[in-house]
């Protein structure tokens, strides 16, 4: 099993991630909960956890799920190419850095 270096939860037994929120500029934007996602929308009537982080129903994904949606965008939010401040200072926006890994900013 695997713990959460943000949360410090045991990933398959965490109801929720800590990470609510990203930054950008100093702005929030609040990450959407499991269940709802707009691009790809939750099954009606799932009652399950997440297939790849394992966080109930209504909670926050952990940092690197693939279905955890991008605040500002929509998309999958470990492929997108949106930066946060919590990526850090050497990003700058416009930059058009490929991370390795996809995820290397959570990693």
């Amino acid at each position: 099993m695997a713990s959460c270096r943000y949360c410090n939860q045991e990933m398959r037994l965490a109801s929720s991630c800590a990470v609510e929120v990203l930054h950008r500029s100093g702005v929030a934007f609040r990450l959407p909960a499991f269940g709802a996602e707009v691009r790809h929308p939750t099954p009606k009537g799932w009652t399950g956890r997440c297939h790849d982080c394992g966080v109930a129903l209504g909670g926050f994904h952990h940092p690197g799920c693939d279905m955890a949606e991008c605040p500002r965008c929509g998309d999958q939010l470990f492929a997108c190419d949106c930066r946060f401040d919590e990526d850090g200072d050497d990003i700058e926006d416009g930059d058009d850095i490929e991370e390795p890994g996809s995820f290397a900013r959570w990693n």
